[in-house]
């Protein structure tokens, strides 16, 4: 009997990249990497956005630039920044 499978079929699976998060100036940006370090243009990110004198939050989905970079700005009295679920668009 024989049986076959699929091996390393996770070229485009969203499951293998790494968000960071880096401060440049005073500005935040999320970075996109894939399995390799390459940047992932055209993705979708939800985020929400938690204001420190607020009691409700803000939803909001962002796209990466061709280098694969969201730009957050300054995120002045911000209490804290979620990224949930993510795609490609």
């Amino acid at each position: 009997m024989d049986k076959s499978f699929h091996v390393n079929n996770h070229s485009d699976d969203f499951e293998f990249c790494e968000t960071f998060l880096r401060n440049v100036g005073g500005d935040y940006h999320l970075l996109v990497k894939n399995k390799n370090g390459e940047p992932i243009p055209d993705c979708l990110l939800n985020f929400k956005f938690q204001h420190k004198y607020y009691y409700t939050s803000r939803e909001q989905t962002l796209k990466t630039d061709k280098e694969g970079i969201v730009t957050l700005g300054p995120l002045k009295n911000v209490a804290y920044v979620r990224k949930n679920e993510s795609k490609h668009a």
